[in-house]
Protein backbone atom coordinates (compact mmCIF):
# COMPACT_ATOMS: atom_id res chain seq x y z
CA UNK A 1 0.00 0.00 0.00
CA UNK A 2 2.92 2.34 0.75
CA UNK A 3 4.48 1.65 -2.64
CA UNK A 4 1.15 2.34 -4.37
CA UNK A 5 0.63 5.64 -2.50
CA UNK A 6 4.18 6.75 -3.27
CA UNK A 7 3.72 5.84 -6.93
CA UNK A 8 0.47 7.84 -7.10
CA UNK A 9 2.38 10.92 -5.99
CA UNK A 10 5.55 10.18 -7.95
CA UNK A 11 7.77 10.03 -4.87
CA UNK A 12 9.04 6.43 -5.03
CA UNK A 13 12.59 7.73 -5.34
CA UNK A 14 12.27 9.45 -1.95
CA UNK A 15 11.51 6.28 0.02
CA UNK A 16 14.95 6.04 1.58
CA UNK A 17 15.52 9.78 2.09
CA UNK A 18 15.35 11.61 5.41
CA UNK A 19 12.52 14.17 5.49
CA UNK A 20 14.98 16.77 6.75
CA UNK A 21 16.66 16.79 3.32
CA UNK A 22 13.51 17.04 1.21
CA UNK A 23 12.24 20.22 -0.41
CA UNK A 24 8.97 21.74 0.78
CA UNK A 25 7.05 20.30 -2.15
CA UNK A 26 8.58 16.86 -1.64
CA UNK A 27 7.65 16.96 2.05
CA UNK A 28 4.05 17.78 1.13
CA UNK A 29 3.87 14.90 -1.35
CA UNK A 30 5.40 12.41 1.11
CA UNK A 31 3.02 13.54 3.87
CA UNK A 32 0.05 13.16 1.52
CA UNK A 33 1.25 9.69 0.47
CA UNK A 34 1.35 8.78 4.18
CA UNK A 35 -2.25 9.92 4.58
CA UNK A 36 -3.44 8.11 1.43
CA UNK A 37 -1.93 4.82 2.63
CA UNK A 38 -4.66 4.73 5.25
CA UNK A 39 -7.37 5.03 2.54
CA UNK A 40 -9.36 7.46 4.69
CA UNK A 41 -13.03 8.22 4.08
CA UNK A 42 -12.30 11.87 4.91
CA UNK A 43 -9.11 13.72 4.00
CA UNK A 44 -8.53 17.21 5.39
CA UNK A 45 -5.78 19.23 3.69
CA UNK A 46 -4.37 22.64 4.62
CA UNK A 47 -2.87 24.50 1.64
CA UNK A 48 -1.88 21.28 -0.18
CA UNK A 49 -0.61 23.16 -3.25
CA UNK A 50 1.84 25.38 -1.37
CA UNK A 51 5.42 24.81 -2.51
CA UNK A 52 4.43 22.76 -5.56
CA UNK A 53 5.34 23.66 -9.11
CA UNK A 54 2.61 24.08 -11.73
CA UNK A 55 2.87 20.53 -13.07
CA UNK A 56 2.76 19.05 -9.56
CA UNK A 57 -0.32 21.14 -8.75
CA UNK A 58 -2.11 19.88 -11.85
CA UNK A 59 -1.16 16.28 -11.04
CA UNK A 60 -2.31 16.70 -7.42
CA UNK A 61 -5.68 18.12 -8.52
CA UNK A 62 -6.17 15.10 -10.81
CA UNK A 63 -5.17 12.68 -8.04
CA UNK A 64 -7.49 14.28 -5.48
CA UNK A 65 -10.36 14.35 -7.98
CA UNK A 66 -9.85 10.65 -8.69
CA UNK A 67 -9.91 9.79 -4.99
CA UNK A 68 -13.03 11.93 -4.57
CA UNK A 69 -14.78 10.11 -7.44
CA UNK A 70 -13.85 6.83 -5.71
CA UNK A 71 -15.71 7.97 -2.58
CA UNK A 72 -13.20 9.91 -0.50
CA UNK A 73 -14.54 13.16 0.93
CA UNK A 74 -11.93 15.92 0.75
CA UNK A 75 -11.97 19.18 2.67
CA UNK A 76 -9.17 21.61 1.99
CA UNK A 77 -8.14 25.16 2.65
CA UNK A 78 -6.42 27.20 -0.03
CA UNK A 79 -5.81 30.80 -0.95
CA UNK A 80 -5.30 29.88 -4.61
CA UNK A 81 -8.72 30.42 -6.17
CA UNK A 82 -7.26 29.83 -9.63
CA UNK A 83 -7.30 26.11 -8.78
CA UNK A 84 -10.62 25.94 -6.92
CA UNK A 85 -12.90 25.38 -9.94
CA UNK A 86 -10.81 22.35 -10.91
CA UNK A 87 -11.71 20.41 -7.77
CA UNK A 88 -14.32 22.07 -5.56
CA UNK A 89 -18.06 21.61 -5.74
CA UNK A 90 -18.71 23.82 -2.68
CA UNK A 91 -16.65 26.78 -1.42
CA UNK A 92 -16.73 28.56 1.93
CA UNK A 93 -14.96 31.91 2.18
CA UNK A 94 -13.56 32.66 5.62
CA UNK A 95 -12.49 36.07 6.88
CA UNK A 96 -10.33 36.53 9.95
CA UNK A 97 -12.52 37.37 12.92
CA UNK A 98 -15.74 36.85 10.95
CA UNK A 99 -15.87 33.13 10.17
CA UNK A 100 -17.74 32.12 7.02
CA UNK A 101 -18.71 35.27 5.11
CA UNK A 102 -20.15 33.56 2.03
CA UNK A 103 -20.58 30.11 0.55
CA UNK A 104 -21.63 28.61 -2.76
CA UNK A 105 -20.41 26.90 -5.88
CA UNK A 106 -17.13 28.13 -7.36
CA UNK A 107 -19.05 30.06 -10.04
CA UNK A 108 -21.22 31.77 -7.41
CA UNK A 109 -18.21 32.64 -5.26
CA UNK A 110 -16.15 33.98 -8.16
CA UNK A 111 -18.86 36.53 -8.90
CA UNK A 112 -18.59 37.94 -5.36
CA UNK A 113 -15.43 39.94 -5.98
CA UNK A 114 -16.07 42.40 -3.14
CA UNK A 115 -16.65 39.60 -0.61
CA UNK A 116 -13.39 37.97 -1.70
CA UNK A 117 -11.50 41.23 -1.28
CA UNK A 118 -12.95 41.62 2.24
CA UNK A 119 -11.35 38.27 3.05
CA UNK A 120 -8.03 39.39 1.49
CA UNK A 121 -8.42 36.86 -1.29
CA UNK A 122 -7.64 37.75 -4.88
CA UNK A 123 -10.34 36.58 -7.28
CA UNK A 124 -9.22 34.17 -10.01
CA UNK A 125 -7.52 35.85 -12.95
CA UNK A 126 -10.34 34.76 -15.27
CA UNK A 127 -12.84 36.48 -12.99
CA UNK A 128 -10.87 39.71 -13.03
CA UNK A 129 -10.61 39.60 -16.82
CA UNK A 130 -14.33 38.96 -17.33
CA UNK A 131 -15.37 41.59 -14.77
CA UNK A 132 -13.31 44.11 -16.75
CA UNK A 133 -14.95 42.95 -19.99
CA UNK A 134 -18.37 43.48 -18.37
CA UNK A 135 -17.36 46.96 -17.22
CA UNK A 136 -16.56 47.74 -20.86
CA UNK A 137 -20.08 46.68 -21.83
CA UNK A 138 -19.48 43.18 -23.12
CA UNK A 139 -22.22 40.63 -22.41
CA UNK A 140 -20.19 37.88 -20.74
CA UNK A 141 -20.79 35.60 -17.80
CA UNK A 142 -18.17 35.15 -15.10
CA UNK A 143 -16.61 31.78 -15.98
CA UNK A 144 -15.90 29.10 -13.38
CA UNK A 145 -13.22 27.52 -15.56
CA UNK A 146 -11.13 28.03 -18.67
CA UNK A 147 -13.51 26.05 -20.92
CA UNK A 148 -16.42 28.35 -20.07
CA UNK A 149 -14.19 31.38 -20.71
CA UNK A 150 -13.14 30.06 -24.12
CA UNK A 151 -16.76 29.34 -25.09
CA UNK A 152 -17.84 32.86 -24.13
CA UNK A 153 -14.94 34.48 -25.97
CA UNK A 154 -15.57 32.39 -29.10
CA UNK A 155 -19.23 33.44 -28.96
CA UNK A 156 -18.19 37.10 -28.70
CA UNK A 157 -15.78 36.84 -31.60
CA UNK A 158 -18.47 35.12 -33.65
CA UNK A 159 -16.54 32.10 -34.80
Amino acid sequence: MVDQAMAELGVQHLGDKLCHYLSGGEKRKVALAGALVMRPELLILDEPFEGLDSRSRTELVALLNRHNREGMTIIMSTHDLNLVAAFADRVYVLAKGHGVITAGTPAEIFMQVEELKKANIDPPLLTELFVKLRVRGMAVDIPANIDQAVNDLVRLIGE
